[in-house]
């Protein structure tokens, strides 16, 4: 997040145009006051009089701008700091929740794999997901105590995950740019939380049926999880 960017607005630039150019005229000024009028028909003690009158509201801009700086940029740029420090907590907390129930659901899948292995490595299409999906099928006929326990890891962060959507939503959104802010709602409005078994009795049941349809929305919310970060910053 690019926080001085988004601190300098129109009226912060005005405040440093306006600077720039009250500190050229008192220079302009100071290098011309004593210098003979160019022309005749021009009244010295009248040039004189608007030069000094130049000077003397630039330097007055120039306090102020100074003043302004102080007590009203810094402590801008400061809390949008903090801002964006907490938002990019929440966002990588977000992130390492959907890479723990994912790491998770391969390792206790597929034997193959490593729970160390990044679940990234792993899961790049819907046919990864399917795949997946399918050993948790084999899982829950075969295993059922196992696969609850599974599960119902997977609904546990998937909650915290839904938890600090909405944390950013409701804390942070004036802080977040269209982009970011879309794809937060997104997130929060997708159908995994409604696709996602709210409770265990799954286990009772084949997934078979369900597969295509869960695989396509677990593949389409993973994949705006992996840009969050991108498109909030």
């Amino acid at each position: 997040m690019n926080i001085l960017y988004r601190v300098l607005k129109n009226h912060h630039k005005v405040m440093l145009w306006g600077s720039v150019v009250s500190v050229l005229i008192i220079i302009f000024v100071g290098a011309t006051i004593n210098t003979p009028v160019p022309f005749k028909s021009w009244d010295a003690a009248v040039i004189n009089y608007i030069l000094t009158k130049m000077t003397e509201l630039s330097t007055g801009f120039i306090m102020s701008a100074l003043f302004y700086y102080f007590v009203v940029f810094i402590p801008e740029v400061k809390k949008k700091e903090t801002v964006s420090t907490r938002i990019k907590g929440l966002v990588e907390r977000i992130m390492n929740n959907q890479a723990r129930i994912l790491n998770n659901l391969i390792s206790q899948t597929d034997n193959r794999v490593s729970y160390l292995t990044l679940y990234l490595e792993e899961l790049n299409t819907e046919d990864d997901f399917k795949h997946l999906l399918k050993n948790l099928d084999e899982l829950i006929l075969t295993d059922s105590n196992k696969a609850y326990k599974l599960l119902e890891h997977w609904i546990r962060y998937t909650g915290y995950i839904k938890q600090d959507l909405q944390k950013i939503l409701v804390y942070y959104k004036e802080h977040l740019d269209i982009t970011g802010l879309v794809h937060i709602e997104e997130l929060i409005e997708s159908l995994y939380f409604n696709t996602l078994p709210g409770s265990l009795d799954i286990i009772t049941r084949s997934l078979d049926s369900k597969i295509e349809n869960i695989a396509d929305i677990f593949y389409e919310f993973d994949k705006k999880i992996r840009t969050l970060e991108k498109d909030i910053s």
